[in-house]
This record gives C-alpha cells, sequence and structure tokens, in this order.
C-alpha cells in the first residue's frame, strides 16, 4: 500500500535589508525625531504569512540590548498595522528562565529579530541555548524574520566588517546559523564600491553564493522555494553566484 509522502511544515526565513518602521527618536535637549515608515509592504507580507487572523510575533531585541524603545516601536506599529499580539524576550537585559524561553520561542508564529551588534546577539543565543529552538521553530513552520542584524544571522555566513572600523583590509566571514546557505549582506545599496568588489572576490574565491539586500528590500526564503520583495521601485535583492 503507497503511503503518502507527509509534507514539511517548513516556515519562513525573511532576511530585510533596512528600513525605518515610523519609529520616535527624543534627543538629550528634548528635540524629537519622527521617522517614515519605510517597510509596510514587506512588514505585512510577514504578518500574512502564518496564515492567521491574529498572529503571535515574538521580538527579539537582544542585539540593541533589549532596548525598550525598540520594543515599544516593534509592538506598536505591528499590533496597530497587521493585528498581531506582540510579546517579546529579554534575554540580554532580563534573566528569562529556560522554560519561558522555549514556550515563547515555541509558540510564536513570527519570530521577529531586529537590528543592532550581530556578534553579540549571536553568543548570547548561545549561551541561553536559543540557537536550537530557533531552528526546531523553522522546522515547526514558524516565520523567522529580521532586519540588518536580524537578517544576516539567518545565513550561513555574514561579515566582521562592523568590527574593523571600515578597514576593508580586514575582511573576514564570520559563521551565521546557516538556515539560508552562503553570504548574506543587509544595507547593500550603502556600501562603497570597495567594499561590494571586496565582497565579490572573497565569495568567489571562496566558492560561496551570496545574497546582497538593498535597504527597504526583502529575501524571502524556504526550502521549497524563494522570492524578494521591496518598499521602493529602486531597490532589490540581487545574488552573487560564483563561477
Amino acid at each position: 500500500m503507497m503511503r503518502k509522502k507527509r509534507q514539511s511544515k517548513m516556515g519562513f526565513v525573511v532576511a530585510i535589508g533596512g528600513g525605518e518602521m515610523g519609529r520616535t527618536k527624543v534627543y538629550p535637549d528634548g528635540k524629537i525625531k519622527k521617522y517614515p515608515i519605510e517597510t509596510l509592504c514587506i512588514d505585512e507580507k510577514i504578518s500574512q504569512l502564518p496564515n492567521k487572523k491574529r498572529p503571535k510575533l515574538l521580538f527579539l531585541g537582544t542585539a540593541t540590548r533589549d532596548r525598550q524603545s525598540y520594543i515599544d516601536t516593534i509592538k506598536q506599529y505591528y499590533e496597530n498595522n497587521f493585528n498581531c499580539r506582540v510579546t517579546f524576550l529579554k534575554l540580554s537585559s532580563g534573566r528569562p528562565t529556560y522554560s519561558t524561553i522555549k514556550n515563547k520561542i515555541l509558540t510564536a508564529d513570527i519570530i521577529y529579530v531586529g537590528s543592532g551588534d550581530t556578534l553579540y546577539m549571536l553568543n548570547v543565543w548561545k549561551k541561553k541555548k536559543v540557537i536550537p529552538l530557533l531552528k526546531k521553530a523553522y522546522k515547526n513552520g514558524a516565520v523567522l524574520c529580521g532586519i540588518s542584524a536580524g537578517a544576516i544571522c539567518w545565513f550561513e555566513f555574514y561579515d566582521n566588517m562592523d568590527y574593523t572600523n571600515g578597514d576593508i583590509k580586514k575582511f573576514k566571514l564570520l559563521k551565521g546559523l546557516g538556515l539560508i546557505k552562503g553570504f548574506g549582506v543587509p544595507h547593500y545599496d550603502c556600501l562603497s564600491q570597495e567594499l561590494k568588489q571586496k565582497i565579490y572576490e572573497v565569495l568567489t574565491q571562496k566558492g560561496l553564493s551570496g545574497v546582497t539586500i538593498d535597504e527597504c528590500s526583502a529575501y524571502f526564503y524556504n526550502s521549497n522555494k524563494s522570492f524578494s520583495l521591496s518598499s521602493k521601485d529602486n531597490k532589490k535583492v540581487s545574488f552573487i553566484i560564483p563561477q
């Protein structure tokens, strides 16, 4: 008797290259700056992927050491615009139990990772045993997404340029989580031509593929398909394929 092949519940990984979502910044002198919303169509698509009326979104702000203003922005933005139930985990500044961490990650429909210090974030995740839980959530069908640091962490490799004071000669690859093969780079449209050339040379030497993501663009990936989406006409996702 032929058995039907069981379909995978594999979720999506979404890497956003950069962009604002309407945050407000208050300066020490009391001046206030209101930023625009630049990634609306990308975030809307993310909210639709779980196919639920009110998806549960978990925000991880580890890369900015759980900055409260960032948490507040995500909560307001995703609840008001996309009817999400937003919760968060303070893995840097807080002391949640492993049971709490596990429950929040494995019950989330969407896990959104914020921008900031990628290397610091991954080190915290290792110490808190978060990484296996994120990979399990993905296998169970969750959407893993994020912007900047929260985008490149899902790739096999990212670069160390945030830690070299701009010295391109010190460029090297650092290990990410490997849910997407190859190298990922956000803010690609903002990089110098010299750095773009260095990236191409290193990937060619190592025979690695690369995904370059402009600001206001996103790469949507799972094991069955991939596509890109941009909120501005002149922004895009491109690919470096080794010869």
